[in-house]
């Protein structure tokens, strides 16, 4: 009898791991179900309190890093879940953050530039436009590849880390970089389906097999040939990201080592959960294997998979890491591409933001892809 018992309990954990409720192994598969009950409930009533959609109240708490570093004050993302979206509806309220989503000016000046919601945005497939926050490249029937407008910073960044943080490493010196340009970034990693639908089923080598997961197993130069097919059908300036880029869109205007907070969980991404844990994180589950793209919530900038999934190729390596380019690098028989963002496979510390590895081109994994960006 008891082997039956524990088949039963064991199918409802895999179940509830199914739609996204992670047990851990530390805590009843029916106590994790009550919990996340319990903050869709807190999010439900915060939502109608404030008079905003789920879906709106959702973007503005995953812009609360951006929220946070405008006013200074704001300290409520280490607070546990259904605290937080209590505490942050108090924000909400206090500086009416809803006008966000009608395109009306908030009452303090601080928060007057605040990212769009999506909602409140517009998509453009005829070029680069400075009021258009998304642009969406058709690559073939029924294929289109969504791209979010990631604005030129006001001032310098600090990009790298600082030498304090775990795993931090030479090659990740803190440093400020200035960016100029705005250029629009793909909100996932490209897929297999988009990956397919410009240079053919054949080419996809991909280990794990799925329309919506990200390709991987290619080589530098198969990335690059992508960008280049795609700016010969699109006859826009796309390839590959350099470094400055890539870290920007992926801090989003964050400090710590993750864009999420200090730490990383499996319920947060996909990564190698089942290693020693990160800062004050929590040792949790291994996929092994690639998620379909946007299963986790995205970075206040609106991309998803910065830190987990798939590393992704990016332009050529260099040294200091402060190299701004807006058009593709040639790789010369002393420089190498790099990679940057964590992988299914990688440790937390390799997921960090700040992290970087200079492979050789013909690299391939089944734990590497890419995204693209679009600039003038």
């Amino acid at each position: 009898m008891d082997g039956y018992f524990k088949t039963d309990r064991d199918r409802f954990v895999n179940a509830l791991k199914a739609i996204g409720v992670d047990t851990n192994g530390t805590i009843e598969p029916v106590r994790a179900l009550s919990k996340r009950f319990e903050d869709e409930l807190s999010l439900k009533l915060a939502a109608a309190e404030v008079g905003l959609t789920e879906k709106q109240f959702l973007e503005l708490m995953d812009r609360s890093p951006v929220i946070s570093k405008a006013l200074g004050s704001l300290r409520v993302a280490t607070l546990k879940r259904d605290l937080f979206i209590k505490e942050f509806r108090n924000i909400v309220t206090e500086f009416n953050l809803g006008l966000i989503f009608s395109g009306k000016e908030i009452n303090d000046p601080r928060l007057n530039n605040l990212p769009l919601s999506a909602d409140n945005s517009t998509a453009t497939t005829e070029g680069l436009s400075s009021d258009a926050n998304e642009l969406v490249l058709n690559l073939g029937t029924n294929v289109n590849l969504e791209m979010v407008l990631i604005r030129a910073p006001k001032q310098k960044f600090i990009m790298g880390s600082p030498g304090e943080e775990a795993g931090h490493r030479h090659d990740e010196d803190q440093q400020s970089v200035e960016l100029k340009y705005s250029y629009y970034m793909g909100k996932f990693e490209v897929t297999q389906k988009q990956y397919e639908a410009v240079v053919g089923k054949t080419r996809n080598r991909s280990v794990f097999r799925g329309d919506d997961r990200p390709v991987e197993n290619v080589t530098w130069d198969e990335a690059v040939y992508f960008c280049k097919c795609v700016r010969d059908k699109t006859q826009k300036n796309v390839r590959l990201p350099n470094e400055v880029e890539w870290e920007f869109a992926c801090r989003a205007c964050t400090t710590t080592p993750f864009y999420f907070g200090s730490t990383i969980n499996s319920v947060d991404a996909n990564y190698d959960g089942s290693a020693a844990p990160f800062g004050n994180g929590v040792v949790g589950s291994n996929r092994r294997e690639t998620t379909p793209i946007g299963r986790f919530k995205p970075n206040p900038f609106g991309l998803y998979g910065m830190h987990d999934n798939v590393s992704e190729w990016c332009e050529v390596y260099d040294p200091n890491h402060g190299e701004v380019r807006s058009e593709t690098a040639d790789l010369q028989a002393d420089r190498f591409p790099v990679i940057r963002g964590g992988s299914w496979h990688s440790r937390p510390e390799n997921c960090r933001s700040a992290w970087r590895e200079s492979p050789k081109s013909e690299t391939k994994r089944s734990s590497l892809g890419f995204r693209i960006v679009v600039s003038k």
